[in-house]
């Protein structure tokens, strides 16, 4: 449902349409993306991207993975409308502006999107991972592995706890 875009009249009358078409779905395909939240309590968000409470969330301290990342990687805050975006033109930034839409009904997410080549992303070292959320339903085992491997790391961990229709978060007890 991501990625779709209404191409401008103007552009519809181009000798080449389907190039100019062809040259914006490549430029969608050649980009890496990583998503962020500005929320880490959203139950649906739980359920849909942490196999439904079983998983982490990583919060990130944003000062520092901006001094960290590539400088060709760019931070963008989404879009949510109930229409797709027009284009006019076909290009790299385009292609991110295209991918900087979301449906109205995903706004909850209140996402920020980190576009990069494709592949992975360095950001050095550990210090711009500000703590890790551990989801209620993180199997034991799990949990132990995680805890551990990240107190080794320094990095904060913080069990989720939830309280009727609230979700909140409590420092790791010892192990």
């Amino acid at each position: 449902m991501e990625g779709m875009f209404r191409s401008h009249p103007r552009l519809r009358l181009h000798d080449n349409y389907s190039v100019v078409i062809d040259s914006i779905f490549e430029n969608k395909t050649n980009i890496g993306i990583c998503s962020f939240s500005e929320v880490n309590d959203s139950a649906p968000m739980w359920a849909h991207y942490a196999d439904g409470f079983k998983g982490i969330c990583i919060a990130y301290n944003l000062s520092k993975l901006l001094d960290a990342v590539e400088q060709d990687t760019a931070f963008v805050r989404v879009f949510y409308k109930e229409t797709v975006p027009t284009v006019s033109q076909s290009g790299p930034e385009e292609a991110k502006m295209i991918l900087s839409y979301k449906n109205y009904g995903w706004r909850y997410e209140r996402e920020w999107r980190m576009f990069g080549s494709l592949g992975q992303v360095s950001y050095g070292q550990s210090e711009c991972v500000a703590r890790v959320y551990l989801g209620s339903r993180m199997s034991d085992r799990n949990h132990k592995l995680v805890v551990t491997s990240l107190h080794k790391l320094n990095i904060d961990t913080q069990d989720m706890a939830i309280d009727k229709y609230s979700i909140g978060f409590s420092a790791t007890s010892p192990e």
